[in-house]
């Protein structure tokens, strides 16, 4: 049977079945649009965002290559929430020279094994733990196997919205000496840092080497030790290590060297200036001579004279010119020229010439071509003035006196506001000295000449290598007629300083009409020669001292007075840098002592800065506790010292105005 429904039923369903439909629809539609605003939402925050890896290398307590840290600033204008569902991707050369890419998870806690977490955020004022704009996430980042030395590889950074940056990645190549201390168990070490250069303005640390001393000496303060924290490394890998110094010393070698026995440097050719070659006597670099010219012949009178290489000055214009008695002798101090030669005139194969001693250094300094400073006034005491002449920082000059006429002049030298007074001691016909005279803070000295014919010139200045007496002081009176031991500590009143290494003398023959053997030599040397001082003359003397401070002195009569007119200095070391590399605990104790005297320097010669390397063969070593430190300690190494005073060596650290390759560091790859 057929059943009809009404049409008023069949349309109210229909009117349901729409409203169910379609609000159906509508509730899917609002959902899609609801996450179609959200991705929305979503790309504007992704458009927005930004990093950059402002810094990225090894952390401050890692030297196996295991462990980094990054620096990465949200430079976008978003958040980032949360921090962990960024990515990192390293890729790399490991120590076997295989490449690898990791993908390393995040972790909350301590970093070990292809890991990484977020250590801190700064300035992190405003949310606390949230990376807000312009706050700088430090992200430490760990790897299962050592990246190979010198070797680097790109760090590849996500955020959690997407946003990238990428960096290299580089092995710790330098641990740079910092002036900045650390504490452990009340000492203070220096630090040092791994790849950072000068962060400091600088600072000298000191090693004061006493004079004639040798060995090992740390420099002040904090005994030149430095300390890295070894809590992220499991091993110090064997490799090549570099230690490069800054050094300086504070005084060059310089000043006065005295042989034992005299080196004959006489000429075999007669009548004209000949070349005299030093260089089997004297290093490179000596910047002097010291010779005493010496008429061994007992009857005749004969020309005899030296004068430096460069000197262009004829003092044998006349012939008669450097006469020197039978028998006598006496001293010049002449410029050595770079090819390490000077020049000698004989009229007679009996002039010998005996080289003394040298100098060293720029001190003293020598004229190429001695000026004539002799004064306008004769027959008085008189100021020289040398202010035109000498550097600002001259104490005295070093002079030859020459007279050029056939007849003894008198003549006298002294310092200003001595009281030396004598003007009655002569120096013979034709006859020349050299003479060592202080100056005063206006560069002056006195002096006494008979006449014009009496010449003066400056063949040198002297800044600190010799010692001037304003008053000669007295010596005792030897036995007479043979060598006899004199010292400059107890036959000196008062006593040579003990910084001095030769003797300047002052002598003098009060006879009227004899000459007498007046002789000096160094106090363990054997040299023996004629050595007469003319009648009524004066002149100066030069000897070298042996280390126990005496020379031999012969007096043939008490007319012959001695007196000491100064003495000589000298500064010479042969001094480099070497370090000690130790593990210290973190109770102060050393756990071990890798290496001694390691990583020696070549010679640290001069008074201004110069970067010197060294490289030291470093074996593999196993850290034993994450709380230990790598300890480098500096030493000075003297090992031959004649310095008549102390040299300080310097050490520069963390200078910031010096470049990288000039700072004072160790290079461990």
């Amino acid at each position: 049977m057929t059943i009809l429904i009404p049409g008023t039923v069949v349309i109210t369903i229909f009117f349901l079945l729409s409203i169910v439909v379609f609000g159906s629809l509508l509730n899917t539609w609002n959902s899609h649009a609801g996450e179609f605003s959200v991705l929305q939402d979503q790309q504007v925050d992704r458009v927005s965002s930004a990093i950059a890896i402002s810094s990225a290398g090894p952390t401050d307590t890692d030297l196996d290559c295991t462990n980094f840290t990054a620096s990465v600033v949200n430079t976008g204008s978003v958040n980032f929430i949360p921090v962990e569902q960024g990515d990192i991707i390293v890729e790399y050369t490991d120590t076997g020279g295989s490449k690898v890419v990791r993908y390393l998870e995040y972790a909350t806690t301590a970093v070990t094994g292809n890991r990484w977490t977020v250590a801190s955020i700064s300035a992190d004022t405003r949310n606390p733990n949230q990376w807000d704009t312009q706050e700088t996430a430090t992200i430490k980042l760990s790897i299962a196997s050592a990246m190979k030395a010198d070797s680097n590889g790109p760090l590849l950074i996500n955020s959690p919205l997407g946003s990238s940056d990428l960096k290299y990645l580089q092995c710790p190549e330098h641990l740079y000496l910092h002036f900045e201390t650390v504490d452990i168990a009340g000492v203070d070490y220096y630090k040092m840092i791994g790849d950072v250069t000068a962060e400091a303005t600088g600072a000298t640390i000191s090693a004061a080497v006493p004079a004639g001393t040798t060995g090992r000496i740390r420099p002040s303060s904090n005994n030149g030790k430095s300390v890295f924290l070894l809590t992220e490394s499991t091993t110090i890998p064997a490799s090549t290590w570099t230690a490069t110094y800054r050094v300086k010393r504070d005084k060059a070698d310089l000043g006065f060297v005295w042989t034992v026995n005299a080196t004959d440097i006489s000429l075999g050719v007669t009548g004209s200036w000949q070349d005299i070659d030093l260089s089997a006597a004297v290093p490179s670099g000596a910047s002097g001579a010291i010779i005493e010219v010496v008429n061994t012949g007992s009857v005749g009178s004969y020309s005899g004279m030296v004068r430096g290489k460069d000197d262009t000055r004829d003092y044998m214009s006349d012939a008669e010119n450097g006469l020197i008695y039978p028998s006598s002798h006496r001293w010049q101090v002449v410029k050595i020229d770079s090819g390490r030669l000077v020049q000698g005139y004989i009229e007679n194969m009996d002039i010998d010439f005996k080289l003394l001693g040298y100098t060293i250094g720029s001190d003293p300094a020598y004229f190429s071509v001695p000026a004539d400073v002799t004064p306008g006034t004769t027959a008085a005491w008189t100021a020289v003035d040398v202010s035109g002449v000498v550097d600002q920082d001259a104490d005295g000059v070093i002079l030859l006196i020459d007279n050029i006429e056939n007849a003894a002049r008198d003549y006298g030298v002294r310092e200003t506001g001595s009281s030396f007074a004598t003007t009655d001691r002569e120096l013979g016909p034709y006859g020349n000295t050299m003479y060592m005279v202080g100056i005063d803070g206006s560069d002056q000295f006195d002096i006494y000449i008979e006449n014009s014919n009496l010449k003066v010139y400056l063949v040198g200045q002297t800044k600190g290598s010799v010692v001037y007496y304003t008053d000669d002081v007295a010596v005792n009176d030897p036995t007479l007629g043979s060598w006899q031991q004199l010292d400059a500590d107890t036959d000196v009143t008062p006593a040579v300083s003990s910084d001095a290494v030769g003797m300047l003398f002052w002598v003098e023959n009060s006879a009227a009409g004899a000459d007498y053997r007046a002789s000096f030599r160094e106090g363990g040397s054997s040299d023996d020669w004629n050595g007469d001082i003319q009648r009524n003359t004066h002149l100066q003397a030069a000897v070298g001292i042996s280390g126990a401070n005496n020379w031999g002195e012969l007096l043939e009569n008490e007319a012959i007075n001695v007196s000491v007119a100064g003495y000589t200095r000298l500064v010479r070391l042969d001094v480099h840098a070497d370090i000690d590399i130790v593990i210290r605990d973190a109770s102060g104790a050393v756990r071990a002592t890798l290496a001694t005297e390691a990583a020696n320097s070549a010679n640290i010669t001069g008074d201004s800065w110069q970067t010197l390397t060294a490289a030291y063969s470093f074996s593999e070593y196993t850290v034993v506790d994450p709380t230990d430190y790598l300890e480098i300690d500096l030493f000075a190494d003297a090992t031959a010292n004649t310095s008549g005073e102390s040299v300080s060596v310097d050490f520069r650290l963390d200078d910031d105005t010096l470049p990288a390759a000039d700072q004072t560091r160790i290079s461990l790859r």
